[in-house]
């Protein structure tokens, strides 16, 4: 205890934990040793005959496994610490000392619980020590088994992840394959080897000599193994990795197969068991019902599935089968939950390609360079490629991609571009502004378009604003962008890729998109596995539902990207004290050091830009020419740094105090504009969207305004 409360003296100032691990390991090394050696009661050796003489083999060899153990131990943790920089286990407790203070503590009733069995077989007289005996040689199989097993395990897990190509995937593989902690599984079973070795000697000390050891205490040791395999099993390692894997894979059928049929700790699977227990007969076990389970799922959301076999869907497969593209595992169905999306028709394995789009499918600026009159050259990639998809619907079945045109949406009720006044206020102010930038762009587009148009007297007639639109959000809403040397902005490196525009977006998809210069495609290659049957996603990126909605006419429930915007509430709040000239100072301040807008909440989270600013507008007698002011301004400066978390205990209440004051408004407002939507038609898809939208900004305010409440009764009460 003592030296981990030496080592905690020196990490909590330094708020750092990268020698927690190292030091408890030193420590099993320390105490075994003085357990051994007894300074207080024998003379030190001088060279290593005297160690033997003076000790029994049996006290030398569990001290030599602890001290094997607990050193490998100490190097391996040591190293991965560096290399990550940190211990995610001590993020948020460093900051905080008591609960630091309470993790040094733990790991020294650790030390002392586990290493019961050799601090009593140490301090044993080596003259009441039987000889070697049957149970040691197990013990010290047992211990040798373990430490293997750990060390393979720890290796091959490090190994896998040094590999850059594994960053997102999880192991599964080695002993891995066998055991979901086979590291964890080693640690516990070496724990009872050292036991196994060192109790039965305490036993028979305790029956022979009971004034050296009372009979009760030879049963104590064993709570060095149990103690193990409760805080692996129930407190520290397995349910903190469990949680993390759960939430990072937990949506990856592969994983969850993963975890079915791989035991938590013991290495073997659950089938292979159950034919051992039946002498190779297998017998439906708890394996056998949970397939039996997902299978009836998976006909229950087949049946739920419609397969599109409608004309222009058959026509548009025939053209590209005569036009030469590549046969694809992937049709087109409606799905209960996202409507129309590509359904894979066979079992899909990570790093497939799922679709090859070849050159002369993908309409690029270059590719249709020769459709239209030289002088369209000057337009973007967006104005060219939208003027050619309406010159192309104009021409009906005339044009020589009409299979394709009649595929596009007839109209796109659902863009906010395209909603009305009444139902575009009700939009959140942030989406209302991109929307209002993004409308600035088509006109500008549109603007450059009708001039063009303006010389070409065979076109003017035919294309109306409405019909450019229509391309224009064709474009929009299906475009991939291309990596290319040209001198253009990398947004006029932009395409159309014909049936790959079908697949929808989910977060949660990994996949590769490229062009393939040897092919010469355009080849999407997913990481994620598909059954059959299942709906096949791409990944736009990591976007929130302000910008789904707005680029691509959806949203996403659940979506881990969604934000609440408080730029307006920010600026709109009226302060004490506060008069024009010292508001516009204190946004100066934050304009200058990069603190001015882009203030958002998430779930749970409050962003670090908005605090800063709100520390800085609450200030009081704020006069950025007094002394006062400006050695205030220079603590605020000092938590943009790090160099301290806070300005002063009431400059941080009054901070909370606004903060709760702003999500309230916020709350209020999300309320109220929910209630305002009920007079629309409940049809409308777009109404669903704007709705989904306010009920997640609330979700979002509600868990924020939470932890606000919690952190002031904490602190401030």
């Amino acid at each position: 205890f003592g030296i981990q409360i030496i080592a905690y003296s020196i990490a909590a100032p330094l708020q750092t934990e990268k020698f927690y691990d190292i030091t408890g390991c030193g420590t099993y090394t320390i105490c075994a040793i003085i357990s051994l050696l007894k300074p207080w009661k024998l003379p030190l050796p001088d060279n290593f005959q005297s160690i033997l003489r003076l000790h029994h083999p049996r006290q030398l060899l569990a001290t030599g496994m602890i001290i094997i153990w607990s050193t490998r131990l100490a190097i391996f943790l040591f190293i991965r610490v560096l290399r990550a920089g940190h211990d995610s286990r001590f993020d948020k407790v460093k900051k905080k000392p008591i609960i630091f203070m309470v993790y040094w503590l733990l790991q020294a009733t650790w030390i002392f619980v586990t290493g019961l069995g050799v601090y009593s077989v140490n301090a044993l007289p080596k003259e009441v020590q039987s000889d070697l005996c049957l149970f040691d040689h197990i013990g010290a199989a047992i211990w040798l088994f373990g430490i293997t097993l750990e060390v393979i395990a720890d290796n091959q897990k490090t190994e896998f992840r040094n590999n850059p190509e594994n960053k997102e995937k999880f192991i599964k593989s080695g002993l891995w394959s066998l055991s979901r902690h086979p590291n964890y599984f080693g640690e516990i079973i070496l724990w009872y080897g050292v036991t196994l070795l060192c109790s039965p000697t305490i036993t028979q000390v305790s029956q022979s000599n009971p004034e050296i050891v009372r009979p009760l205490y030879a049963y104590f040791v064993w709570l060095s193994p149990i103690f193990t395999t409760l805080m692996i099993t129930k407190l520290s390692g397995i349910p903190i990795l469990e949680k993390s894997s759960d939430k990072k894979f937990g949506r990856l059928e592969e994983y969850q197969l993963y975890k079915e049929r791989t035991n938590v700790l013991f290495p073997w699977h659950f089938h292979t068991f159950s034919i051992m227990l039946n002498k190779g007969k297998s017998r439906p076990g708890r394996t056998f019902r949970l397939r039996q389970r997902r299978r009836k799922v998976n006909e229950k959301q087949l049946k739920a599935i419609k397969i599109i076999q409608e004309d222009n869907w058959t026509n548009f497969r025939e053209w590209l089968k005569r036009k030469g593209f590549p046969k694809t595992n992937l049709t087109l169905a409606e799905f209960q939950d996202t409507g129309r999306g590509m359904m894979a028709t066979r079992n899909i394995n990570a790093g497939e390609i799922i679709i090859s789009v070849p050159k002369k499918f993908l309409l690029t600026r270059e590719s249709l360079k020769d459709q239209l009159s030289r002088h369209s050259m000057k337009f973007t990639a967006h104005q060219f490629i939208a003027l050619y998809l309406i010159l192309e619907y104009k021409k009906g079945k005339q044009s020589n991609i009409y299979p394709y045109i009649d595929m596009l949406p007839k109209d796109f009720d659902n863009m906010p571009l395209t909603y009305g006044k009444e139902f575009f206020d009700l939009l959140p102010y942030n989406v209302q502004v991109d929307v209002e930038s993004q409308r600035t762009k088509f006109e500008r587009d549109y603007k450059g378009i009708k001039k063009f148009l303006d010389g070409q007297p065979d076109f003017q007639s035919k294309i109306t604003r409405e019909d450019y639109l229509w391309g224009w959000l064709c474009v929009n809403t299906r475009c991939i962008y291309l990596e290319s040397k040209s001198s253009y902005d990398v947004k006029d490196h932009i395409a159309i890729a014909p049936f790959l525009d079908f697949l929808n977006h989910s977060h949660e998809a990994k996949i590769k998109g490229e062009f393939n210069q040897a092919t010469q495609c355009y080849e999407i290659t997913t990481f994620t596995p598909y059954k059959k049957g299942n709906q096949v996603f791409i990944n736009y990126g990591p976007h929130d539902n302000f910008f789904i909605l707005m680029e691509y006419g959806f949203v996403i429930p659940n979506n881990p990207y969604n934000y609440v915007s408080l730029d307006r509430e920010f600026f709109e709040i009226s302060l004490p004290e506060e008069t024009e000239l010292i508001r516009q100072e204190k946004l100066d301040l934050l304009l200058h050091h990069g603190f001015y807008g882009d203030y958002s909440l998430r779930i749970s989270e409050i962003s670090f830009r908005l605090m800063t600013a709100l520390r800085l507008r609450v200030i009081q007698r704020f006069n950025v020419s007094t002394l006062e002011a400006q050695g205030i301004i220079r603590k605020w400066k000092k938590t943009i740094t790090g160099l301290t978390e806070i300005i002063n205990p009431e400059n941080e209440r009054l901070m909370y105090f606004h903060l709760k004051l702003i999500c309230d408004n916020a709350l209020l407002k999300s309320e109220t504009v929910l209630e305002a939507l009920k007079v629309f038609d409940g049809t409308r898809v777009s109404l669903s969207h704007t709705k989904l939208l306010w009920l997640e900004s609330i979700t979002i305010l509600r868990s924020v305004i939470s932890i606000i409440q919690d952190f002031q009764q904490e602190i401030f009460m």
